[in-house]
């Protein structure tokens, strides 16, 4: 999985190659599949015929594909999830389903903030938790039931993970040169003492 703070900001536009991209569609589901790699399902590439990499579109077909759900919050910790809001009555946990209704949406929690597409303002925003709830709690017109799921198995942690792994042993390197640029440069400068007090 691409980080997913890289998507902040961006318009569907610039996430989905399969020109998917209506402003006037709801996208959350489409994002969160695309830093996901999810591509079961109802998918953006089937709805245009395109050429590009798959990703499913639909909140209510990723709900009971992932491993784990449950009503919100997630156990400590259980790492990155992913964030469901609907009035409760939609959703059976005992059964891992969820209604197919206007009124949903999903977005992907991490490190305390929730990344998700927000179709007013048309761009991939990140909130924290009593702010997304605050927030949705009033478009959807009064307290929703909100859940967490594990990613579904595609990969996409073992991902994220090595990502994280990789930006870790960047910054390591580049720490490791800098201390050995001033090892070298100390050196240097000792020889050249060494030679002077000759």
């Amino acid at each position: 999985m691409t980080d997913v703070a890289s998507f902040l900001g961006k318009p569907i536009d610039d996430i989905c190659g399969n020109g998917f991209d209506a402003h006037n569609l709801n996208h959350c589901a489409h994002f969160v599949s695309h830093v996901l790699h999810l591509a079961f399902g109802m998918t953006c590439k089937e709805l245009t015929n395109g050429s590009q990499a798959a990703a499913n579109v639909r909140v209510q077909e990723i709900f009971p594909e992932c491993p784990e759900v449950g009503n919100w919050p997630p156990p400590a910790g259980s790492g990155p999830v992913l964030i469901f809001v609907t009035k409760a009555a939609n959703v059976d946990l005992a059964n891992k389903t969820m209604r197919n209704v206007p009124k949903k949406h999903i977005g992907i929690f991490e490190n305390g903030q929730v990344f998700n597409y927000s179709n007013t303002q048309e761009k991939v925003v990140s909130q924290t938790v009593p702010a997304f709830k605050t927030a949705f709690n009033a478009a959807y017109g009064g307290p929703q039931g909100y859940f967490w799921g594990t990613f579904p198995s595609t990969g996409a942690l073992e991902a994220m993970v090595a990502a994280r792994k990789s930006r870790r042993d960047g910054k390591a390197k580049k720490s490791k040169a800098k201390k050995t640029k001033a090892r070298k440069t100390k050196a240097t400068a000792v020889k050249k003492m060494a030679k002077k007090a000759r």
